[in-house]
């Protein structure tokens, strides 16, 4: 098959969503032609993949933008492939995959009576949410006669999109994301990472990763270290967020001290060996492949429960992983850890069983999904 991926930021490095588009196009790359379409790329060279620089004129308002790149890449792509697979708002892409929750949902949700109304006030009267419900709408349309296949991330995810749109009902197939296994790491790989990395060596590591560390949890781990004895630290990779954000609930806290900004990590493996534990209270997740990352790396995880992060519908608490029930509540987090580390024997065992559990989901194994979602489509266009 002729294959063209449409997603605007290409990037191993980048977040989830790019990291999926990048991974499941490199798979598809052994077996079929595919072309990528988008406006900036990571540092990693083409890897059996075709790349079709997108320029952006203008980067801001970034719905100008968003519009400017649909626009683009549906002349571009109008013919000469079996399938365009689209990751971002566009309306031609006979694949579309879904990320992060529906804007229509977000937009609507938890308004009633007058609050709904003016809502969509606000909406009708802004050019911006206007052309964003309009290019979500119409990811989906065709869905109902087999001549577009629509995806999700998470079984959370597609049910929350065919409650936003009912006509999508019984039409969202849902492929999760792979990982790449790694062996999990002995007392010696912990000392190097440490090491490498300047973090105390007698210390108890608890790692947040995140590009948007408050809405991953950190206020909520800012409080938890307060219930924790002195040797917990809090390691945090990824974007660092402006002191104003966290400093004075830190201070207040008497934890700043224990805060170690890492800031963005090219490979994040370092990072996963030198921790004891991966924290993720996330406050919104459609899936969180953090979570399934520092499992494939042997790191016990405690993560926030459904509805927060939708990789916790397929984790049983206390098997795979510690599931917090709110994960706003310091006092439950402080416990969840401090559980780990007082009972070694079971926080070896949460991370034999999340390893093992992570080692059955490859890139392999969703990139063969992909091509029976992309065969069927293409079957019923003909």
């Amino acid at each position: 098959m002729r294959i063209a991926f449409l997603s605007r930021h290409f990037d191993p490095q980048g977040g989830g969503a790019e990291r999926y588009s990048v991974a499941v196009a490199q798979d598809l790359a052994l077996r079929h032609e595919v072309h990528v379409f988008a406006q900036t790329f990571g540092s990693s060279p083409p890897n059996g993949w075709t790349p079709h620089k997108i320029p952006g004129p203008l980067r801001r308002p970034r719905w100008v933008n968003q519009l400017w790149f649909a626009l683009t890449t549906a002349w571009l792509t109008r013919r000469g492939f079996d399938v365009v697979y689209s990751h971002e708002h566009s309306w031609h892409g006979n694949v579309q995959c879904f990320h992060v929750l529906p804007i229509r949902y977000s937009l609507l949700k938890n308004r009633h009576g007058w609050r709904k109304v003016w809502r969509i006030l606000k909406i009708l009267t802004s050019p911006r949410l206007l052309a964003y419900w309009w290019l979500e709408g119409a990811r989906l349309k065709g869905v109902t006669d087999g001549q577009r296949a629509v995806l999700a991330v998470s079984e959370p995810l597609r049910r929350t999109l065919e409650q936003t749109y009912p006509a999508a009902l019984g039409h969202v197939s849902v492929i999760t994301p792979g990982v790449i296994v790694h062996a999990p790491k002995s007392a010696q790989d912990q000392r190097s990472a440490r090491l490498a990395l300047g973090l105390p060596m007698d210390a108890r590591l608890a790692l947040l990763v995140a590009n948007d560390p408050l809405r991953k949890g950190l206020k909520t781990l800012i409080h938890a270290l307060g219930f924790l004895p002195p040797e917990w630290k809090l390691v945090i990779a990824g974007h660092i967020p402006p002191a104003s954000a966290y400093r004075t609930l830190a201070e207040d806290a008497g934890v700043l001290e224990r805060l170690l900004f890492l800031g963005p990590q090219q490979d994040l493996r370092g990072a996963y060996h030198a921790a004891d534990v991966l924290a993720h209270p996330t406050l919104e997740d459609t899936y969180g492949m953090v979570v399934l990352e520092a499992m494939a790396n042997g790191l016990p995880v405690v993560v926030s429960g459904l509805p927060y992060c939708g990789i916790s519908a397929e984790l049983t608490h206390g098997a795979q992983a510690m599931v917090l029930q709110d994960p706003t509540d310091a006092q439950e987090l402080a416990k969840a850890l401090q559980t780990l580390v007082d009972q070694p024997e079971r926080m070896l065992q949460l991370a034999a069983l999340g390893h093992a559990w992570a080692g059955q989901k490859t890139w392999s194994q969703c990139a063969r999904a992909h091509e029976a979602v992309f065969e069927q489509v293409t079957a019923n266009s003909r």
